[in-house]
């Protein structure tokens, strides 16, 4: 599903013009990716949580050229599904 498609399926859900449920969204994706930025995390109980993990430094192996990579320390987002999530979707 695409941003557009989810705008057009909110807006017949709730009745809510295009225009307002765009700004809506992008309002509610930005407060979820400020507060991951800011290190923090969001937790919806019927979806799961969104939070932020570190990758420490590494060095890894690319077999088909027998080069080493080096790559630096980086902070990943992390998903993890609910119960009622997962439940839903094996049903």
């Amino acid at each position: 599903m695409t941003k557009a498609e989810m705008i057009d399926r909110l807006a017949a859900e709730t009745g809510v013009t295009k225009i307002d449920t765009r700004m809506m969204l992008n309002a509610f994706l930005k407060v979820i990716a400020d507060e991951l930025a800011d290190g923090g995390s969001v937790k919806f109980s019927e979806l799961g949580s969104f939070s932020v993990r570190i990758v420490s430094e590494h060095d890894h192996f690319n077999a088909l050229t027998g080069e080493t990579i080096h790559s630096p320390e980086q902070k990943r987002v992390k998903f993890k599904a609910s119960k009622g999530l997962k439940d839903r979707i094996n049903a």
